[in-house]
């Protein structure tokens, strides 16, 4: 067998065990940085109102591909995926969150984060 062969299947069979547990990495991040930016984009929000939606969603995304970067286990080309569903996904939450907060308050809120956690979490598996 050609050696080029062979480090193509090797790095194929390496993959197939290294994604899951950059996967599980990422899950753990995305759910430490989702719980942390509830409760302070709630208290943000009760302080200074809808206004600090935006600011504290653009650094959670900052975050989030900063610490999924930081995982060394992942190829890049699922680096730059996660990068970009998360920058989707965080205009879509921004949008829920005003929309929750003009609504339905602290309860809508947490409905609304509830949701948007578990629906980026389903996409970064998908990955």
């Amino acid at each position: 067998m050609p050696i080029g062969r062979w480090l193509g299947n090797a790095g194929r069979w390496l993959l197939r065990w290294v994604k899951p547990l950059g996967k599980a990495a990422m899950v753990a991040i995305v759910q430490r940085e989702g719980d942390t930016l509830q409760v302070r984009l709630k208290t943000a929000i009760a302080l200074r109102g809808a206004e600090a939606i935006d600011k504290m969603i653009d650094e959670w995304q900052a975050r989030l591909v900063s610490g999924i970067n930081a995982i060394r286990l992942l190829p890049a080309s699922i680096k730059g995926e996660a990068a970009r569903v998360i920058q989707t996904h965080g205009d879509w939450l921004q949008d829920s969150l005003h929309k929750a907060v003009a609504d339905g308050g602290p309860v809508a809120i947490d409905k609304t984060f509830d949701i948007s956690q578990d629906v980026l979490i389903q996409r970064i598996q998908a990955l």
